[in-house]
Formats: C-alpha cells, structure tokens, sequence
C-alpha cells in the first residue's frame, strides 16, 4: 500500500516552495538552482537573555542534492544571504531534507 503522505508531499512541496530558487554548493561545487520551503520559527523555548532565538529551517528535497548535506562542507545562497547548515534531519518519510541553518553574511 501507498503512504498517502509520502504521495502527496510532492504536492505540498511544489505550493509551498519559495519561488526563488537556493544556490547551493556541496563540497565545492556548485549545484544547478533548486527549490526549497523555508521557515522561520521560535527556537527551542528557555528561561533567560536569549530567550527570543528564532530557527530558520530550509526543506529541501532528497532528489536534488546528489548526498546527505555536510554541516561542514555545505552552504547555500538564498535572498542575499549566504547560509551554513547546522544540522541536518532526514525525512525519508516526506523525500526531504531539513536543514537548520544560520546567516553566513551577505552572498558573495
């Protein structure tokens, strides 16, 4: 049988998705424009200074990076901001990566 939501992922990716595209580089390379969701949420809560973190997600799909993203050999561009991965999940389940990322600085 299906997983109805593995089926429909696609779906929801492709109306979700930011329509300008992310400039990603795996180990140095350069990748063709992909498409990604991203999204700003509230960090993991806790008491005290600091207490207003945010979490920027990017939703990539596994079939347009070749392998797993690297926290330390990964970075993308996207809205003129360069941004390095610091941490990776794997959703097999949905076809997708979910990358935890932080603001590199303006893209070069």
């Amino acid at each position: 049988m299906v997983d109805p939501f593995k089926a429909a992922a696609p779906v929801f990716f492709k109306a979700f998705a930011d329509l300008e595209r992310i400039i990603y580089t795996q180990d140095g390379v350069v990748l063709e424009p992909i498409r990604a969701i991203w999204t700003d949420d509230a960090a993991a809560g806790f008491p005290g200074a600091g207490s207003t973190l945010r979490k920027l997600t990017y939703e990539i799909q596994q079939s347009d990076l070749p392998k797993r993203p690297s926290k330390t050999r990964d970075s993308f561009m996207h809205k003129g901001r360069r941004w390095e991965i610091s941490d990776v999940t794997q959703r097999d389940d949905i076809g997708a990566w979910w990358l935890v990322v932080v603001d590199a600085g303006a893209a070069v």
